[in-house]
């Protein structure tokens, strides 16, 4: 009999957003799956407040968007205002690309996003969840995991086996600490007083967002979802921690930007369910794996709110990971290929942090001459737009080299690691849907204004290890888009072919420009995928 309690494909350490997504993701290949969390009931304060179309989109991927959505909030707009309350920047958020086939800025409440993420995960029988035990050792061997997890409260000591281990469990990870990964500081540690305020059901919001660019102390004003208003107040050197997390100090910071929610509101209305001072740091570890373990979120990395992006960077790590282990654990890949985690989320989230600080720089600004000048160039963004590009939202930013055709050198590099638009399409006479209804959990080619089954057929490859599907749009039996401009991203690339990998990630694209007839490009394509999986 083995000296392990339980034997498991995958344990995850830490069942936050994060965790719960992997669990769903797993679940959904069928693996055998252990979820280990010390905290017996989910937070119930708001933490993460914002997500992006793309983390939608893998919500979609896991069949709870129609869950998840009734939940959720959507901004207007996002003013940059400057000392004297005078918006200097302006962007229309309703006017921006949804290229992901949902809005391209969300606000959520982080404890009904967890629990419909923990529901969704008890749809699958192997998927077993342990409230109340944390992780507490870790031994590697050749071929898989030893694992100690004790129960808080009673200190007894489970031994478990896993293949891999994920530790999505926050930014003191236990799992990065025991496997000894250390964290890159990237220069942020700022402190800010961070306030939720619930208003009554009968108070009308505005839902613009806000950040006050003011010297003598910037503010953030971000109304999320529901009645939940978002604030932050960045310190000042002189304040006293203790009694600026007061209520009726908070309360005071308020009072001159509360008009900007509703023009009755007082400063004494609403209830504040939280008001602490935390430092915003910008940190991300030397490696995201470690041999068999790997870590995931805020245990890889952390991240300013500027963007709001700390979040969905948890879970595109999930989603970039799991179809690989899947797929090495079913027998179809190589192990090789999880060493691609590292390589293509790694510089993903080195460009969103950076991203991050750069607007973080532009809020925090405290010199009165620095913030002229730099009121004065934001002013002129708005003239030249191009200005202020690296302010404008809602980006996409490119995978690090991984599993991906293109090279440095390639003049497709441009276009592979970008995840596929989602548009709107329509097959006959059918009601519209999102694209990826349609492309299933495997590779798929899609054709623009060719039927790429043929040329698929054709190709030589392993088909008992890579599953490719063919979906075809623009011609006459095939998918018409209803809405979203994925054909006209196809005409401006030149792209004739599209080898879409499982996380929707562009794999590589066929030319029409090229020297090489389709055919032979395809199968070069093909080629490339198969000697990188297997």
């Amino acid at each position: 009999m083995s000296k392990f309690e339980k034997e498991y494909d995958i344990v995850i350490a830490g069942y936050g957003p994060t965790g719960a997504t992997a669990a769903n993701l797993l679940g959904g290949f069928g693996l055998n799956v252990l979820v280990v969390e010390p905290n017996t009931e989910i937070y119930d304060i708001p933490r993460a407040v914002h997500i992006d179309g793309e983390t939608m989109r893998i919500f979609q991927s896991l069949g709870l968007a129609a869950e998840i959505e009734p939940k959720l909030g959507y901004p207007t707009s996002l003013r940059f205002l400057n000392g004297r309350h005078k918006i200097i920047f302006e962007q229309d958020i309703s006017r921006l690309p949804q290229s992901n086939g949902w809005a391209a800025d969300i606000f959520f409440r982080q404890p009904i996003l967890e629990s419909l993420l923990r529901k969704g995960a008890d749809r699958y029988e192997r998927v077993i969840v342990k409230l109340g035990y944390k992780l507490t050792n870790i031994t590697q061997s050749s071929d898989g995991v030893n694992i100690e997890v004790t129960n808080d409260k009673t200190k007894n000591i489970e031994k478990v086996r896993a293949k891999y281990i994920l530790g999505a469990d926050g930014a003191s990870s236990r799992v990065r600490n025991l496997v000894g990964i250390k964290l890159e500081d990237m220069d942020c540690d700022e402190p800010w007083l961070v306030v939720d305020w619930d208003l009554p059901d009968n108070v009308k919001i505005n839902r613009d967002a806000y950040q006050v660019c003011d010297p003598t102390r910037p503010v953030s004003l971000i109304p999320c979802a529901g009645q939940h208003i978002r604030w932050e107040f960045m310190l000042n050197p002189d304040d006293d921690i203790h009694e600026i997390e007061t209520e009726a100090r908070v309360r005071e910071l308020m009072a001159p930007h509360i008009h900007r929610i509703n023009a009755d509101l007082k400063p004494e209305d609403g209830t504040l369910t939280r008001h602490k001072v935390y430092s915003f740091h910008a940190l991300l570890a030397e490696t995201f794996q470690k041999d068999r373990v790997f870590l995931l979120g805020d245990a890889a990395h952390q991240m300013p709110p500027f963007l709001g992006q700390g979040l969905c960077a948890g879970i595109r790590d999930a989603y970039n990971l799991c179809w690989k282990l899947a797929g090495v654990l079913e027998g179809k890949y190589d192990q090789k290929i999880i060493n691609s985690y590292t390589s293509e989320r790694r510089p993903h989230v080195r460009e969103v942090i950076t991203q991050a600080v750069k607007i973080g720089m532009v809020i925090q600004t405290r010199d009165k001459i620095k913030a002229f000048a730099r009121d004065s160039f934001l002013k002129l963004g708005r003239i030249f737009p191009p200005l202020v590009s690296f302010l404008e939202i809602g980006f996409s930013w490119r995978l690090g080299e991984g599993i991906l055709a293109a090279t440095n050198k390639s003049k497709l590099h441009k276009i592979s690691g970008y995840p596929l638009e989602q548009p709107i399409v329509t097959l006959s006479n059918q009601p519209g849907q999102r694209l990826d209804e349609h492309l299933g959990q495997s590779f798929t080619l899609v054709g623009f204004g060719i039927d790429p089954t043929s040329l698929l057929e054709s190709c030589t490859f392993d088909r008992k290890r890579i599953v490719i599907e063919a979906l075809a749009i623009g011609i006459p039996d095939g998918f018409k888009i209803k809405k979203g401009s994925l054909t006209i991203w196809a005409e401006t690339n030149n792209v004739e072919l599209a080898l879409v990998r499982p996380d929707r990630q562009i794999y590589g694209v066929c030319s029409s420009n090229q020297k090489q007839d389709i055919s032979m490009q395809l199968q070069n394509l093909i080629s490339s995928l198969s000697g990188q999986l297997s």
